[in-house]
């Protein structure tokens, strides 16, 4: 469980990545000012949030999460170039490792240890970006943006600023065949390589169609039809985790095999 400190540091930071203050962010998370303002002062004057509203900071901060998620690494990572270049300061691979980490903590973080940030999760994006034409440069002699690339890390900010406290509702619980669907799914050695590296992570039609349970023979648009369903079940019983990674395997497979 995370402490209040850690909650309100979160929120502190966001804010300031967003490039709002803290009477903007009151109109955001639908708060009086008055009220969010004792959150962050020291002495008699400090105020813990209520419950409520402590609810209300941790759907924001979720509702930032699935943004991260959906923007994805590259998109942070042309960002937090952009902000370091604005500073003023030269964008060498260590000062982009230690942005992307301050910034968006939970996408570059060590898997085991997610209080440290992981170096590694930076190499494909920034060669992907050198692909695109939206960067220069190398870890070696550090990075810059090209023309193209500060219309994406604005588009970016864009996108970043647009961020909406999430409604809160009750997630439906999977029963029957549904749940056995779910288990199966988040017990796969497929779903496992998921979440040890994202990044990485590939799919071959044999794994793509076992982890819906279907066979090589299944006619396509039953293998789309479990898909649907499967993806269904997640958004509604609040398994991001899932959905985010069923998301990553129609990416890889959208044509779901070319099975007829």
């Amino acid at each position: 469980m995370e402490t209040l400190e850690i909650i309100l540091s979160e929120l502190d930071t966001y804010a300031k990545q967003l490039g709002i203050s803290r009477r903007r962010l009151a109109n955001r998370l639908e708060i009086p000012y008055n009220t969010i303002k004792h959150w962050f002062q020291h002495g008699k004057g400090a105020r813990k949030p209520s419950e409520a509203n402590l609810i209300k900071i941790t759907s924001f901060l979720k509702s930032r999460d699935e943004v991260y998620s959906q923007l994805g690494l590259e998109r942070l990572t042309i960002f937090a170039i952009r902000a370091i270049l604005n500073s003023g300061e030269e964008c060498t691979f260590e000062r982009l490792v230690k942005e992307c980490f301050t910034l968006f903590p939970r996408s570059f973080s060590l898997y085991r240890y997610p209080q440290w940030p992981d170096s590694n999760k930076l190499d494909r994006p920034t060669r992907k970006l050198r692909e695109k034409g939206w960067v220069v440069g190398s870890p070696k002699t550090g990075f810059s943006l090209t023309k193209f690339g500060e219309r994406v890390a604005i588009e970016v900010e864009h996108e970043l600023s647009e961020t909406k406290v999430v409604k809160l509702v009750v997630a439906r619980q999977p029963k029957g065949r549904e749940r056995i669907l779910m288990n199966y799914v988040k017990g796969s050695d497929t779903y496992k390589r998921f979440i040890k590296d994202k990044d990485a992570f590939t799919l071959t039609d044999a794994e793509f169609r076992n982890l819906l349970r279907c066979t090589l023979e299944t006619p396509s648009r039953i293998v789309k039809q479990n898909f649907i369903l499967c993806r269904k079940l997640a958004e509604e019983s609040n398994e991001t985790g899932i959905a985010e990674f069923l998301n990553a395997c129609e990416q890889r497979k959208p044509s779901f095999g070319h099975h007829n």
